[in-house]
C-alpha cells in the first residue's frame, strides 16, 4: 500500500483555526484555540494526552472526498485517527485495524508534524 499523505487529509478535516499534532501512523491530537498559548509545547502536550488515552469505545465516521477512508475516535473527541478504505474480511477486522493503528501511535509516540 502506498504511503498515505496524512498531512493533506488532516488539513482538509481540521477546521476553525484549531491547531494539531500529527503522529506517524495517522493519529492527530487537536487543540482548540483557547486551550493553548504561543508558549505551549504542543508536541509535548499531544504526547501527554495520547499517553493517558484509554481506548474505551470506538466511534467511526466515513470520510468522503478527503482520502476515502474513516475518521476514528477511540475515546477522546480531540484525538482522532484516519484509516484508509481497504480489504477487511469483516466489520470486526476493520474496527480492530482502527484500534491497532491508534495503539501504535500511542506506544511509539513519534510525532511528524505540528500545525500551529
Amino acid at each position: 500500500m502506498p504511503k498515505l499523505n496524512y498531512m493533506s487529509i488532516w488539513e482538509g478535516v481540521v477546521q476553525n483555526q484549531n491547531k494539531w499534532v500529527l503522529f506517524e501512523h495517522g493519529t492527530v491530537v487537536i487543540f482548540l484555540p483557547k486551550e493553548i498559548s504561543p508558549e505551549t509545547d504542543m508536541r509535548a502536550e499531544a504526547i501527554r494526552r495520547l499517553k493517558k488515552l484509554k481506548i474505551l469505545k470506538v466511534a467511526v465516521a466515513e470520510l468522503i472526498g478527503q482520502g476515502e477512508g474513516w475518521i476514528v475516535n477511540c475515546g477522546d473527541d480531540y484525538i482522532l485517527n484516519y484509516l484508509p478504505h481497504g480489504e477487511y474480511a469483516s466489520r470486526y477486522d476493520r474496527i480492530a485495524a482502527m484500534i491497532e493503528t491508534q495503539k501504535q501511535d500511542q506506544s511509539e509516540l513519534k510525532t511528524i508534524h505540528v500545525q500551529r
